[in-house]
């Protein structure tokens, strides 16, 4: 999915494939079938929660048939970001690179978001 700002167009989401195979058994062991991966701003930090609620101005995206919601006012901060998986002897679980956004360690999100993979 791509989205324009400043008549510039980018890539809004890239999540990589181990990232992505973690969220889909993340999301299979979690009840309820419509549960989707929101990524959003909070502050001058991307996050990630399981949601199932499409909200009005949402963009709404495939990845291999796992749902990713991401409100309108958050689309422009997460312009390029990439989604990846560590499994290193320091650390482990999702990071959410953004140059958009200021860096923050440990994780995903600095161990902010609510994934449940750290």
């Amino acid at each position: 999915m791509t989205i324009s700002i400043d008549n510039k167009t980018e890539t809004l989401v890239t999540i990589t494939d181990e990232a992505l195979e973690q969220l889909k058994q993340i999301l299979s062991e979690e009840e309820g079938t419509n549960l989707a991966l929101r990524i959003f701003v909070q502050g001058s930090r991307a996050a990630m929660t399981l949601d199932d609620t499409e909200r009005e101005g949402d963009v709404v995206m495939d990845f291999d048939g796992m749902r990713v919601l991401v409100d309108d006012e958050s689309a422009p901060y997460l312009a390029g970001a990439v989604i990846s998986y560590q499994n290193t002897l320091m650390e482990r679980g999702f990071v959410i690179e953004n140059a958009n956004l200021p860096q923050s360690g440990g994780g995903c999100c600095g161990g902010s978001c609510g994934c449940g993979g750290h």
